[in-house]
């Protein structure tokens, strides 16, 4: 999660406040805030409670623009919202007494962190970016951390930053570094890094992990040596997560006999905050058997914990996926995604577009061809109309590379390809790089090789088609790298450029073609 900033020192408030605060009393802390009348409004009122609405999961409560237009209007030299991009280019205001008497900082990374925990990471971004502009090394350490979690310069600078603030030690490091750091690793498949960051700092284990994340985080780990050991332990907590949900189920449906709505509440929050644990326990044992492509245990271990995530949106999803990728279960995928094309009703661009791809294959596979139409003529329409909104999208190129890689793994290479190279433009256009390149060589290749065996014969205009498609990508890819290199790779001092990549292809392609010839 990304650090609150709202950082309280006694006598900043009263001490009953205070011992409150402490005590995660946040609910009680907001009455008292709110009793105080006046004396709420102050900035120190306000700060308070927007931190309290934070911890106590209301977050369109948790508002800070009262304290961000306070700072705007007292204190322009600050240059509030100055810093419109992340090149920094925006004169330093360095770090005056007034930036720290206005609280903008403390206000404006709540913002963010509000934003960053409903998954609106551009949102904390922006919000971040309305900060004062300043110097990388003239940052808090809870600007920089909350910078790190949202850099869009990639995982790479946000690791870098995170180390850097985990060097520093308490208190100067936010408490969540740590956390965060490794959950980074373990999101990316840097095991190797997290196991040594947790060897290197034991101490900090013990202080900053919960018994439950150590416990999570230390199966993912162990399931690069052992699925079997991983598996065990992520059974072990899995089971007693829903031993727990089940007590808090019945707990709820005890409370719901009666008139009281604050223990409801109460209740529907421990079982929403019990059911956030679960979760993640679920998709990493679902994990180990989809490493494995062990698609049907992967099944298994969501049919079991429908139970308690069968209206969770992220448990449909993969689901969904689980059953799609077992390739005889596309009606039940379909089931699966189309009530999330429903959910986001006309704005089907803010769909993913893995979704969207998914279900138009999965409409081919089961001869619904005129629906898999339909649903590729909305995404161009919404595409399009994007397009002259100034924004931009590959949802479109995304779908028909899916279709036109499912119909090569079929055979038919000639409209499989025509859909590929639609995909791309032609091979003219900016959707030609290391990502898209990746599914034109696999069909490319495949095409030879039934070639190369006489099991695939092309007509000479489709062949001729191919060829003019590689020659574009030859001209347009000459300098772009052809392959995609994760955060712990390095990438060679001259990499193969697609181009290079597309020439060759096109060569092996007409000697091919010239021996069928003969």
């Amino acid at each position: 999660m990304l650090h609150q900033g709202i950082i309280l020192r006694e006598g900043q408030v009263t001490k009953t406040i205070y011992n409150l605060i402490r005590d995660k009393r946040y609910e009680d802390v907001i009455e008292c805030i709110v009793n105080l009348g006046e004396a709420a409004n102050t900035r120190a009122g306000l700060s308070t409670l927007a931190y309290c609405y934070y911890h106590a999961q209301k977050y369109e409560e948790a508002s800070t623009s009262d304290i961000v237009e306070r700072g705007i209007r007292n204190h322009p030299e600050l240059g509030i919202g100055a810093q419109i991009d992340t090149d920094g280019s925006a004169r330093s205001v360095g770090n005056p007494i007034t930036m720290a008497l206005s609280g903008i900082t403390q206000a404006l990374n709540l913002k963010a962190a509000i934003e960053y925990s409903e998954n609106n990471v551009e949102a904390a971004r922006d919000a971040l970016l309305d900060l004062p502009p300043r110097a990388e090394s003239e940052l808090d350490p809870v600007t920089l951390h909350n910078i790190a979690l949202t850099d869009p310069q990639g995982t790479v600078a946000g690791l870098r930053k995170l180390a850097f603030l985990l060097e520093l030690g308490p208190p100067a490091c936010p408490r969540e570094t740590f956390a965060n750091l490794l959950l980074i690793c373990c999101k990316h498949e840097m095991y190797e890094t997290a196991a040594d960051i947790l060897a290197e700092h034991t101490a900090l284990t013990y202080k900053y992990l919960s018994q439950y994340l150590y416990e999570l985080l230390d199966a993912l780990i162990t399931a690069q040596a052992s699925a079997e050991l991983a598996e065990k332990k992520l059974g072990v907590l899995a089971s007693s997560l829903a031993g727990k949900l089940r007590s808090l189920a019945a707990k709820v449906q005890e409370v719901r006999s009666t008139t009281d709505q604050n223990a409801l509440r109460n209740a529907l929050k421990d079982y929403e905050n019990a059911l956030e644990l679960y979760l993640p326990v679920v998709m990493a044992r679902a994990w180990i058997s989809w490493r494995d492509d062990d698609f049907v245990g992967a099944e298994r271990e969501f049919r079991s914990s429908a139970e308690f995530c069968s209206e969770n949106p992220i448990w449909r999803l993969n689901a969904g996926h689980v059953l799609f990728m077992q390739g005889d279960k596309y009606k039940e995928a379909s089931a699966f995604y189309e009530p999330i094309i429903r959910q986001h009703g006309d704005d089907i661009m803010s769909v993913s577009a893995a979704v969207l791809a998914n279900l138009c294959v999965s409409y081919i596979m089961t001869f619904q061809n005129e629906e898999a139409e339909e649903l590729m003529r909305r995404v161009e329409k919404a595409e399009e109309l994007k397009g002259n909104m100034g924004k931009q999208y590959h949802h479109l190129c995304i779908v028909n590379l899916v279709v036109g890689t499912l119909y090569c793994a079929k055979s038919n290479y000639e409209f499989g390809l025509s859909r590929i190279a639609h995909a791309l433009e032609g091979g003219s256009g900016a959707r030609l790089y290391a990502d898209t390149w990746l599914h034109v060589k696999r069909c490319i290749l495949s095409l030879l090789a039934g070639m190369a065996k006489q099991n695939v014969i092309l007509p000479n205009p489709a062949i001729q088609e191919v060829m003019n498609f590689l020659k574009s990508c030859e001209v347009n890819g000459l300098f772009t790298p052809a392959n995609v290199y994760s955060a712990s790779e390095e990438a060679p001092t001259e990499p193969l450029t697609i181009g290079l990549e597309a020439r060759k292809l096109r060569l092996l392609l007409i000697k091919l073609s010239e021996y069928e010839n003969e």
